[in-house]
Parts: structure tokens; C-alpha cells; sequence
């Protein structure tokens, strides 16, 4: 049902400096940025995750998945991590590396490996692999070279405890 409200709770409208969060269409921004990468030589997709985070916390990971897999959410990974993670305030996950932790107990169906499988957990890896290869925060790195370039002036990943004028408030339908 759609209410025209930015927020419910304070019955504020959407009007035309509503500012939305994009949730998974962040995954197309991820995309283009990994494959700004590869251009530039800066990656090469064939290559596993260990290549460019060597310490990364989950073995399995680290060295049997590719980038490619990630890419194309044929890694295995799940869809989401744990109950250890929606227990967590969403606060706690300010930076991608706040995500680190979870992938140490993450529950990964190996025998998927190869096939399709939505998977938000394979998106914040290559959003992590994007920072360690630049150097850069995620967010500045496509803004750098994705917003700014394309004057998407208002579009940008935020951390949940900023406030930020003019953002709709987030609801998932019952």
C-alpha cells in the first residue's frame, strides 16, 4: 500500500527532496565499481577472494570463492547472515568491516557452489574487496567514480546513525 508518506510514524510527506534509501539497487553501484576495477587492471575476476583480502576472516571464502562467483551470486554464500545479525542493533554495522565478524559462524551450503543463489553477504564482500584494493572507503570510492561523474548529487550510502535531511524512513511490507 502506498501512502505518499516519507514517515508514518511523524505523517511526514514525500515530497521532491525525499531522499531514499537504495537498499539492494546498491548492488548495480557495487557492479559497475568492481568492474571499473577490472578495466583498470586493478582486479581480475577469475581470482579468488584471498588475493585481495589475504587475512579475510572465513576460510572457505577466502580461498575457494572468486570474485566472479560473488558477481554473479553463484558463490554459495546465503542469502543473509545469522540470527547473530538481525539480533544486532543495525547501528552496530557502520563501516563494511563492522560485517567481518558474522562471516566467521556463517553457514555456507558448499554444494551450491556454482549455481544461483541471491546473496546479499557475496555483495558486502566485494563492497569490502572495492575498499582493500582502493584504499578508499566503499562510499567514497563510488562516489568518486560513479556519482560525481554521473552529477548524482544526492545519491550515497549513508551509516544509520547519521541524520540525514530528508530521508523516507524504510518499511518492508507485512
Amino acid at each position: 500500500r502506498y501512502d505518499g508518506l516519507a514517515n508514518r510514524e511523524h505523517q511526514v510527506k514525500i515530497d521532491e527532496q525525499t531522499r531514499f534509501n537504495i537498499a539492494s539497487m546498491g548492488k548495480m553501484f557495487t557492479a559497475v565499481a568492481i568492474l571499473q576495477l577490472r578495466e583498470a587492471g586493478k582486479i581480475d575476476l577469475h581470482q579468488t577472494v584471498s588475493t585481495y583480502v589475504p587475512d579475510f576472516p572465513q576460510t572457505y571464502i577466502r580461498d575457494s570463492v572468486t570474485l566472479h562467483q560473488l558477481l554473479t551470486h553463484s558463490s554459495g554464500l546465503p542469502l543473509w547472515f545469522s540470527q547473530e545479525f538481525d539480533a544486532q542493533p543495525k547501528f552496530t554495522y557502520a563501516t563494511l568491516k563492522d560485517y567481518l565478524p558474522l562471516y566467521e559462524n556463517l553457514t555456507i551450503d558448499r554444494s551450491k557452489q556454482g549455481s544461483y543463489g541471491y546473496s546479499n553477504v557475496g555483495f558486502i564482500t566485494l563492497g569490502y574487496i572495492v575498499e582493500e584494493v582502493t584504499g578508499k572507503s566503499f562510499d567514497s570510492h563510488l562516489k568518486e567514480t560513479i556519482f560525481e561523474p554521473l552529477g548524482m548529487d544526492e545519491t550515497g550510502l549513508y551509516a544509520l546513525t547519521e541524520i540525514i535531511p530528508h530521508v523516507a524512513t524504510g518499511y518492508v511490507r507485512p
